[in-house]
């Protein structure tokens, strides 16, 4: 990065275009650095760090308040290598993927989920990641999964927007912890 330019982030997630968090989340990054996004064309939940081969990838971009927001019909990191690697002519400061519907604690979790699983692939590109989840009180991830829809919790998503901002800047200025090649956050519903 030349000095005094700012920094691209790669913003990708696993629950697709139509989660609520995406939108704040963008805009908060975007007060970072320059934020591209590339995410599943659909929700790509519990895939894991699964690639695509031997199928094409196509990718299609939309406006989204004033964001274009690029979609592909594969993996969450397929998204993450594609960004790294074959989309923009150079590798991003870092991948932030999320924010997830749900937590990503514990094993199981951690070696199921889409949205660690992109921040798997981008450390193991050599790009630092992050990846955010939150978790959800038990009606509102049954609405989630039933309905797809929690606009009603216009709060939670800009306090998850300025928690992983302030996260994501810290990193910017300081790096990962030592030692550490990417960082998985998980927050409380409230």
């Amino acid at each position: 990065m030349e000095d005094g330019a700012r920094p691209w982030l790669l913003v990708t997630n696993d629950d697709g275009p139509d989660s609520p968090a995406l939108l704040p989340l963008l805009r908060e990054l975007s007060k970072l650095g320059d934020v591209r996004t590339l995410i599943p064309d659909t929700e790509r939940s519990w895939s894991s760090k699964t690639m695509s081969q031997g199928r094409r990838l196509r990718v299609v971009e939309n406006e989204m308040d004033g964001f274009t927001i690029a979609s592909v019909n594969g993996s969450p990191a397929d998204c993450a290598n594609l960004g790294i690697h074959n989309i923009w002519p150079t590798p991003p400061a870092l991948v932030v993927s999320g924010v997830n519907m749900g937590t990503n604690a514990g094993l199981s979790f951690l070696l199921s989920s889409g949205t660690v699983g992109a921040a798997i692939e981008a450390a193991l590109c050599g790009v630092p990641s992050a990846a955010f989840s939150v978790q959800l009180e038990k009606p509102d991830y049954q609405r989630w999964r039933r309905e797809r829809n929690l606009d009603s919790l216009a709060d939670l998503w800009a306090s998850t927007a300025a928690v992983s901002g302030e996260i994501v800047a810290e990193i910017l200025a300081g790096g990962l912890p030592s030692n550490a090649s990417l960082l998985n956050v998980n927050m409380p519903p409230r």
